[in-house]
């Protein structure tokens, strides 16, 4: 009797084992988290540095060329003409502080970059990782995935405004020194004076038309998610 009620509680067990492992879905938002995790990991110091090196060396260019543009403007401006000109003074000074503002803020942006520690992912999202229930797990890392997308497109919005704005101050500022000088018209000089900060609007625009990595990556759990579902 005892070892027929024990058969019993087995097949009764391994059926609701069954059953259970049947209705858990394959942990695709788990999968594609983990590997994300383990990829921003080993790139992030990495990427950190690259960034830093070419944040700062940008910076440390604009400001040469706001001391050029200050100091030897007029000689540079005078070998480019006949009449041997000097540079406008407006236009001068204009590109001297626009030069100043972009190198002040990659300076400021590298300095940002070059010390600060790589993330430990693993330990940000030891919530997702250490859980023992799969479906709970499931459920946590596509909420990751969400977030980290959303944060995604705020970096990307982010510097897509870092990229203009020293464009958009030096447009700003030409136009109103063309406002007060009468012999103007406001538009005056804006393709000239502004033409040195072309790949910054390139870059700027650029980071509102296009995705960011975690932008596609959670694009990438939902497709996989719609075709999983519609296999069924």
């Amino acid at each position: 009797m005892k070892k027929s009620l024990f058969l019993i509680i087995l097949v009764i067990f391994y059926s609701s084992v069954s059953i259970y492992a049947e209705d858990i879905k394959p942990q695709i938002a788990y999968r594609f988290l983990d590997r994300y995790v383990r990829a921003k990991e080993k790139n992030s110091e990495l990427n950190n540095k690259i960034g830093a090196g070419i944040s700062l060396a940008t910076g440390g260019i604009f400001l040469g060329a706001s001391a050029v543009t200050y100091f030897y403007g007029d000689e540079i401006y005078s070998t480019f003409n006949d009449n041997k000109e000097t540079l406008d003074p407006n236009i001068k000074n204009i590109a001297t502080v626009s030069f100043a503002a972009g190198g002040l803020l990659g300076l400021g942006i590298g300095t940002v970059m070059l010390f600060k520690k790589p993330e430990n992912l693993h330990k940000k999202y030891s919530f997702v990782f250490g859980e023992k229930d799969p479906v709970v797990q499931e459920a946590l890392a596509a909420a990751v995935l969400k977030d980290i997308s959303e944060e995604g497109e705020r970096k990307r919005i982010i510097s897509g405004f870092t990229s203009l704005a020293t464009p958009l101050l030096s447009i700003a500022l030409t136009i109103g020194s063309n406002i007060v000088d009468p012999k103007k018209e406001w538009y005056a000089d804006i393709l000239t004076t502004n033409s040195w900060f072309i790949g910054n609007i390139v870059s700027g625009i650029a980071s509102f038309m296009s995705k960011s990595k975690e932008e596609r990556l959670y694009e990438k759990y939902l497709a996989a998610k719609k075709a999983l579902y519609e296999s069924e």
